[in-house]
């Protein structure tokens, strides 16, 4: 009966491979990578324990396994809860970061175009010294909830509060790739067309650290603000991927060749990005935190919500801020364009790698959750971890790479995508 249920799942998984491919031949042809080879499967984690004001739940149908951790209260009894709920993945997890960043080691993660003081610096002296540096840089405007937080986690867990400070410093510090899609409108079916909004988030960072072990899907149910669930790591209190409870989605990528003003002292931008989650009922009023921000690195940020089913693509940089539409978005020669439609690729931009463009016009007018996944995979972006967010139904679709101890590592786009119905996260009893 096993056997059988597996065939069947697999026979149905082809099916529906096949059915996405045939409205995307055009667009294969463009990209290096082959297609996700899974149907998305309903996330149906098992409880594991739970805590004051806290809950552990554990997806074992990916390996490792997805974290599915619920906190609730203020920002220290939240850390407090997950520390002790994952005190012992911590204890594993934080010093196998630093040693993995000690020394040079990281000097490799920097981006190519990083500031020779910098790659200098991690170099002389070590990637854990530049994130204390960092941390000490950004204090002054990285909001009080935050280190509360963070002081939770080290008493909850018993962990150096310091090995927290610089975990959650690495990504001011070490940037990463990334592509973005938003899809609403005349880009998706008919039947759905000014309804909801697809948006695809694909982090393309270190795949050989101890991440990929420690996946966890945060879901946040705070004192102060709305609901919200973000994908990351455990121990870490930013926001890389996410949505809210306010239906809005938020997602990065670093702005490669940018050649303006890089301010150290500012608000982290993972720090901004949970905030949107948290506080900000809808994009114009992230529009307006992003655009008071003391801002200190160059990233493209994207904003989807609800209200308007619409995506945004920000410019986000201590110099300048450029918030781009469908209509304004450029259009040049590896990058079409229309209405409904904005994307980047993983590459610095402008881009003229024709691959992902390819396929999301090649499914213009069908594109759905298959179908940005399936961009995902053909672009090869998202080798960390990837989600899709369905603004309609509160679902997000999220993957992890597979773990570094067992070479080769499988990336996240490549990797089955579990199926989270946001609407009962959100509605999950408090213990």
């Amino acid at each position: 009966m096993k056997s059988m249920r597996s065939s069947l799942t697999l026979v149905t998984s082809v099916l529906v491979l096949v059915a996405v491919l045939s409205h995307a031949v055009v667009g294969l042809q463009n990209c290096p990578g082959k297609p996700n080879p899974y149907q998305p499967l309903v996330s149906n984690a098992t409880f594991i324990r739970s805590v004051p004001n806290g809950k552990l739940y554990m997806d074992y149908s990916v390996t490792p396994p997805m974290r599915i951790v619920h906190a609730w209260g203020g920002a220290y009894e939240m850390g407090l809860a997950i520390g002790q709920m994952l005190s012992a993945d911590l204890k594993v997890f934080l010093p196998r970061v630093m040693t993995y960043f000690d020394g040079s080691t990281g000097s490799g993660l920097l981006p190519k175009d990083a500031p020779k003081w910098l790659v200098d610096l991690v170099e002389n002296y070590g990637v854990p010294f530049a994130l204390d540096m960092t941390y000490e840089m950004t204090k002054p405007w990285s909001p009080a909830h935050f280190q509360e937080e963070i002081a939770g986690l080290a008493a909850g867990s018993g962990v150096d509060i310091q090995l927290f400070r610089r975990l959650n410093m690495i990504p001011e510090l070490i940037k990463a790739a990334c592509s973005m899609v938003g899809a609403w409108g005349p880009a998706i079916s008919k039947t759905e067309a000014g309804s909801t909004l697809y948006q695809l988030r694909a982090l393309d960072w270190d795949t050989h650290g101890p991440f990929n072990d420690f996946p966890a899907v945060m879901v946040y149910h705070p004192k102060d603000g709305v609901p919200f669930a973000t994908l990351g790591w455990t121990g870490f209190v930013g926001a890389l991927t996410g949505y809210s409870s306010s239906n809005v989605g938020i997602c990065e990528k670093y702005w490669g060749g940018y050649n303006g003003t890089y301010f150290d002292e500012g608000y982290p931008f993972h720090y901004l990005l949970r905030d949107i989650l948290q506080f900000d009922p809808d994009t114009s009023a992230a529009m307006n935190r992003i655009l008071h921000a003391q801002r200190t690195c160059a990233i493209f940020v994207g904003l989807g919500d609800s209200d308007t089913n619409q995506f945004r693509a920000v410019e986000y940089s201590h110099d300048t801020i450029n918030i781009y539409s469908d209509k304004s978005f450029p259009r040049y020669p590896g990058h079409p364009g229309a209405m409904g439609l904005v994307y980047i690729d993983k590459h610095f931009q402008p881009s003229s790698d024709p691959c992902l463009g390819s396929i999301l016009m090649a499914n213009y007018g069908n594109l759905d959750t298959d179908h940005l996944i399936l961009a995902a995979s053909m672009h090869q972006t998202g080798d960390n971890h990837a989600a899709v967010y369905d603004f309609a139904r509160n679902f997000m679709y999220v993957a992890s790479a597979s773990s570094a101890q067992k070479p080769p590592v499988i990336p996240a786009y490549n990797r089955p995508f579990l199926k989270l119905d946001l609407n009962k996260l959100w509605a999950e009893e408090k213990p």
